[in-house]
């Protein structure tokens, strides 16, 4: 019996190059959707940091002149952040300090609010505003 020219398969050899070009293709775009992954869990949480010091700057902000008295480092305590998840995850400090009084009534007190990972204090977010005496 003669086999037609139609009728013939993949040889081997075909089949294995072909597994090969696949592989290398899925494997290539596994690994730019697991970069991918890791970037969106990145910016996840740094939303959720700057909502966290954006919460504690309007807090600080909505406080009068004297009430915002001079403070080295204060820490934001865990119960601050509401969400006890967040709590674990998270740490922050504000600082409030007199930038200028020139005797005369003229002030002005700067804030700034820290926020970060526990697990990455590298990647902080930080807020600065300041708040003048009227």
């Amino acid at each position: 019996m003669k086999i037609r020219q139609s009728e013939r398969g993949f040889t081997l050899i075909e089949l294995v190059i072909s597994v090969t070009i696949m592989s290398v293709v899925v494997l290539g775009v596994s690994q730019m959707w697991l970069v991918s992954i890791k970037a969106n869990i990145r910016a996840s949480q740094k939303s959720q940091a700057s909502y966290l010091a954006q919460a504690k700057m309007e807090e600080l902000r909505s406080k009068d002149y004297g009430e915002l008295t001079e403070t080295g480092e204060t820490g934001i305590s865990v119960n601050e952040f509401g969400d006890e998840t967040l709590n674990n995850l998270y740490n922050g400090k504000y600082f409030v300090s007199e930038i200028m009084n020139n005797g005369e009534g003229a002030a002005l007190r700067e804030i700034k609010v820290n926020v970060w990972r526990k697990d990455d204090e590298i990647n902080k977010i930080e807020l600065v505003t300041w708040k003048a005496r009227r």
